[in-house]
């Protein structure tokens, strides 16, 4: 993890020249290589790459270069504000705003009630990082070896599963409200539509259930329910 966006920047810069090119040599500050080439091409001209970016830097490399955005935790008003950074950024390199993706990845709950949903979506409180539950406005005072927690430190070890478990309790069930969609299927109806109000166009969702193919085919009553 160490220099993350300047190796995500570049990174990006190998891939779209090794798709682009019979044999390509790449000179830079994390890696170097000369004649590199895929015995395997995309069959079209280039595949897209998604960026999951939240921070300020990496929205700006979305703007910058990537086909589309997909981030996680963040509720629709946060969607917004930073959707109009990577919309800017993409203006801002000489790109079409409208050709970049917006999507989001969401966990989804439909269930005979709110509550019964949080229960279940209880697991996705540890996409929620403190600086961002405190943006959506919850005043927490986490104890200070969990102050500056993030998903992205995820370590396959009993130590860390049982920071998750401490993590957790310190997030309350409304959160989850407010940054996924669960409930009944009016209430997944209502809060998809503030999604595409704040401007998404792709949903990549999660679905918890007890009996997943049932919630799968109910589902349908909200996707009936968003479109009227």
């Amino acid at each position: 993890m160490e220099k993350p966006c300047s190796k995500l920047e570049e990174y990006f810069q190998i891939l779209k020249g090794l798709w682009g090119c019979e044999k390509y040599s790449h000179e830079g500050k994390h890696w170097s290589f000369k004649n590199a080439f895929l015995q395997i091409k995309p069959r079209q001209e280039s595949i897209p790459i998604y960026f999951a970016a939240n921070s300020p830097r990496t929205l700006g490399l979305t703007g910058k270069y990537a086909d589309g955005w997909v981030p996680t935790g963040l509720t629709p008003s946060m969607y917004r504000k930073r959707l109009s950074v990577v919309r800017e950024t993409a203006r801002k390199a000489g790109r079409n705003p409208d050709d970049i993706d917006a999507g989001i990845y969401l966990g989804v709950c439909l269930a005979d009630s709110a509550e019964k949903a949080k229960a279940m979506l209880g697991l996705y409180k540890t996409l929620l990082n403190p600086g961002t539950l405190a943006e959506a406005g919850y005043k927490i005072d986490f104890p200070e070896e969990l102050r500056e927690y993030s998903y992205v430190d995820w370590k396959p070890t009993p130590e860390y599963m049982n920071t998750l478990v401490e993590y957790m309790k310190f997030v309350p069930d409304e959160a989850l409200s407010d940054f996924f969609v669960l409930g009944t299927a009016d209430d997944c109806a209502e809060k998809i539509d503030e999604f595409i109000e704040a401007g998404v166009k792709h949903f990549v969702m999660d679905a918890v259930a007890e009996d997943y193919s049932k919630s799968v085919r109910d589902f349908g009553q909200v996707l009936s329910a968003v479109r009227d």
